[in-house]
């Protein structure tokens, strides 16, 4: 199955883009999610689009939240260089929340570590459409023509066409198979490594940028939400009696709490709901809620992360063994001390942030925080109680040939001397 879709005829997304124009498909950080097209056959659900309209504007509808990690810029700046796009005809719209795109959550920060290649195909695959549709338009060759700056250009006449002339020829045209595509050399790269501005900046910087709680519609009502204080506890009783006479307070509403594992679960409590938030935060404080704290009443913060130290510091189990990163820390010269310094750093940070699963009334650490820990308690453990060589941690290690070529020893670097 091709990862990037034709969307343009299909009736569901004809809002997305221009009568007429072209729209393409592709989902981020693939998944399993998938929907039935007019037809009937079954295909992937894309959950990010691009839209071509008539008069050439190229618009990406992203999917994801904006939060302050720069991803609609970032996602355009991927898309745009490959689809050899003019940047100042290029927008990105915010997707509204619609099944159509998929799943909506915004967490992790995984969209370009995760979507890097595949967005660069997304521009790529989009740019050998528009090149195929020019030339059909013009009677050649496709390898006779090439994208350049929102135009496709036909050296051997000197014609051009523009991306807004070529949207109705490309609509209609299968999409070329990713893997027949090819991505642009790095050296040739526009807008990716670049100093680019950020698409939301003007708006932010003038206070029209609007934020979820700028958001008003017909009707609307507020709900604060008072949780207990630990986790997986419920209230055994409660009194509303007072937050009812508050003004503009409608109900009260019980929420159950969570099963586990907790995970992203929405956690339990009462919610006030009110017809606007003073009313809502004022009815929860006149609350009388008596708390069950369940089986987490004795967890202590202080303590829990004591255990975890003292357990990162006993000798761990090997889940796999793979050359020998001791040595090739110390064989690292100044690179293999600072990659000392920063994994201990790493692991201090492990330390701090392992979270705890509750799962069969045990406190357990996730599988990838297991791996990780022991990991990076191994390594520090070879080279701080003499697992590499003796001539090593004596600094008496042969040089490679030609090593003071390398830079390392002009500096005053010795073998030995930092380790």
């Amino acid at each position: 199955m091709n990862a990037i879709i034709n969307c343009s005829r299909r009736s569901a997304l004809k809002a997305i883009g221009a009568a007429g124009g072209l729209v393409l498909g592709t989902r981020l950080i693939p998944g399993t999610f998938k929907f039935a097209s007019a037809a009937g056959e079954t295909t992937l659900t894309p959950s990010v689009f691009v839209a071509i309209a008539k008069d050439g504007t190229v618009t990406l509808f992203a999917h994801r939240s904006e939060m302050g990690q720069g991803i609609r810029t970032g996602l355009t700046m991927l898309l745009a260089d490959e689809l050899e796009a003019d940047w100042a005809r290029v927008k990105v719209e915010q997707a509204d929340g619609d099944e159509k795109y998929g799943d909506q959550y915004t967490d992790g920060s995984r969209s370009i570590v995760k979507n890097f290649q595949r967005l660069r195909e997304f521009g790529a695959t989009a740019r050998l459409l528009l090149e195929q549709a020019a030339a059909k338009q013009l009677g050649v060759d496709v390898s006779e023509v090439k994208a350049q700056n929102h135009k496709v250009v036909h050296a051997a006449s000197g014609k051009s066409l523009d991306y807004g002339e070529l949207v109705e020829t490309a609509a209609a045209l299968p999409v070329p198979d990713v893997k027949t595509v090819k991505l642009k050399d790095p050296k040739d790269f526009r807008y990716i490594g670049k100093e680019v501005p950020i698409v939301d900046l003007p708006n932010m910087m003038v206070g029209t940028a609007k934020y979820t709680i700028d958001i008003r519609l017909p009707g609307m009502k507020y709900a604060s939400v008072e949780r207990c204080p630990v986790v997986l506890g419920k209230f055994a009783s409660y009194d509303a009696s007072e937050t009812l006479k508050v003004p503009g307070v409608e109900k009260v509403v019980e929420i159950p709490p969570p099963t586990k594992p907790v995970m992203f679960k929405p956690l339990g409590g009462i919610a006030v709901v009110a017809t606007n938030s003073w009313a809502a935060m004022e009815g929860r404080s006149k609350l009388k809620v008596q708390w069950d704290l369940g089986e987490n009443a004795s967890y202590d913060t202080t303590a829990a992360r004591k255990e975890m130290e003292a357990t990162a510091s006993k000798p761990g189990d090997r889940f796999r063994s793979s050359g020998e990163i001791g040595l090739a820390l110390l064989l690292g010269g100044w690179s293999g001390h600072i990659a000392l310094a920063c994994v201990s750093s790493a692991l201090r940070q492990i330390t701090v942030l392992t979270t705890f699963a509750a799962e069969e009334d045990e406190r357990v650490l996730r599988p990838l925080d297991v791996i990780l820990v022991t990991l990076l308690r191994s390594a520090l453990a070879y080279i701080g109680d003499g697992g590499a060589p003796a001539e090593y941690r004596a600094g008496k290690a042969r040089r490679r040939p030609g090593r003071e070529r390398q830079g390392m020893c002009r500096r005053g670097f010795k073998p030995g001397r930092y380790h």
